[in-house]
């Protein structure tokens, strides 16, 4: 009977849910740093990945602020850029739609670049960590 009135005295709440599981992860994850810090090079080992985890995330930061938040700021100033030089360095319309249409193949090309850059450097992780 009391567990049932402490359930509807205090009904679910997905919040508090959500804060305990991050200091369970949080405290877990402190835990984690101090056993790899007492085993040989471990400290090295723990500050590497803290610095690769900064890097990185700052990296992602300011991907997701330019091109997920700012993204269609980002698509309109380069439409405006490539609109600029297209017109200011051609005098006929046909050469204007050729470098205009050669700026969105780079910007593809690009872009493809990078996402197969990326994979490839996820694939390299992976393969890395797979044990033998």
């Amino acid at each position: 009977m009391e567990e049932w009135q402490s359930i509807t005295q205090n009904p679910f709440d997905i919040s508090n849910l959500l804060n305990n599981t991050k200091n369970l992860i949080g405290e877990s994850g402190e835990w984690l740093k101090e056993q790899v810090k007492k085993i040989p090079y471990g400290g090295l080992l723990v500050t590497t990945f803290d610095s690769l985890y900064f890097i990185l995330s700052g990296g992602l930061y300011y991907i997701k602020l330019i091109f997920v938040d700012n993204g269609l700021l980002t698509f309109a100033l380069f439409e405006a850029f490539a609109l600029a030089f297209s017109a200011g360095t051609s005098r006929n319309f046909y050469t204007f739609m050729r470098k205009y249409v050669n700026w969105h193949r780079a910007l593809f090309e690009f872009t493809i670049g990078l996402v197969r850059t990326f994979i490839d450097i996820v694939s390299k992780v992976v393969q890395a960590l797979k044990p033998v």
